[in-house]
């Protein structure tokens, strides 16, 4: 009755799941210490290819500097989740995380069932989880060859791009179902902007995507037969990049490539310019 248990118990609610066929399992619960019976029921999961969806906290604090379990675990196949209010910020109890907390979602003021035969309202990380691991549920269920490591990549790499201390940014539960089931559809919005400055000695290369994952941008460029790369860092979705063109380039051939931060090739844009 009063929200606390243990963690034993926790470990053999997993390992049960696990057993008896579970692909996904939501754990909107948090503990301080990666107890040994937790790390091997997670471990478990792993091994079975079972998505664990695991609420933050809702302390606020930084998971990258205090941990919270499972959602602090190293395993591949645990998805961690923050909560997002109904304006799409971070709410203020979530904890959160650059390096530590995967995705953010709505977890403000959703329905629920009450006692009574009656409705009511909750805020928390707890219902955040609970939206994710529907949102992982449908990815599954559109591509059913998807391992629960490629679910959790599949959601944090479509998310929207945020400054918010969460590495995936705010989820985009439509855009993650959409890939899952058809993946050559829906790469990411890239809008690629390219002038010439210095008497055309110099190209200047703005570059958006909409995409939380996208963290590098590469782009080739070729004139006059000579072949020119450069490379830069997206911040909050954007990127300029300038370009020494050799002397008397005409048109220019353009490639631009995001990549994701393990090197994961996103989408590419080509386009010429006179």
């Amino acid at each position: 009755g009063d929200g606390a248990g243990y963690v034993s118990a926790l470990a053999e609610g997993i390992s049960y799941a696990v057993h008896n066929g579970a692909k996904i399992i939501n754990v909107s619960l948090n503990t301080d210490a990666l107890a040994p019976e937790l790390r091997d029921a997670l471990a478990q999961a792993a091994a079975a290819d079972v998505l664990v969806v695991a609420s933050a906290g809702n302390t606020g604090r930084d998971l990258d500097t205090t941990p919270s379990y499972p959602a602090s675990s190293s395993e591949p196949n645990v998805l961690s989740v923050a909560a997002l209010t109904r304006t799409a910020a971070l709410a203020s109890f979530s904890a959160r995380g650059r390096e530590s907390v995967d995705t953010a979602v709505i977890g403000d003021s959703l329905p629920t069932t009450a006692p009574g035969r009656r409705y009511t309202t909750f805020s928390g990380t707890s219902a955040a989880a609970a939206v994710a691991s529907g949102v992982a549920a449908l990815a599954r269920a559109e591509a059913p060859d998807l391992s629960a490591a490629a679910v959790r990549k599949l959601i944090m790499e479509t998310g929207a791009p945020s400054s918010m201390a969460v590495a995936g940014g705010a989820m985009r539960p439509g855009t993650a179902v959409r890939y899952a089931a058809r993946p050559g559809e829906t790469a990411p919005a890239l809008e690629v902007q390219v002038a010439r400055r210095r008497a055309g000695r110099t190209a200047v290369l703005s570059v958006r995507a909409d995409q939380a994952a996208a963290r590098t941008v590469i782009v080739t460029i070729r004139s006059g037969g000579r072949t020119l790369r450069a490379r830069a860092t997206m911040r909050g979705g954007a990127a300029t990049l300038q370009v020494r063109l050799p002397a008397r380039s005409r048109r220019l051939t353009v490639k631009t490539e995001l990549r994701s931060a393990t090197g994961h090739r996103l989408g590419a844009v080509r386009s010429a310019v006179s």
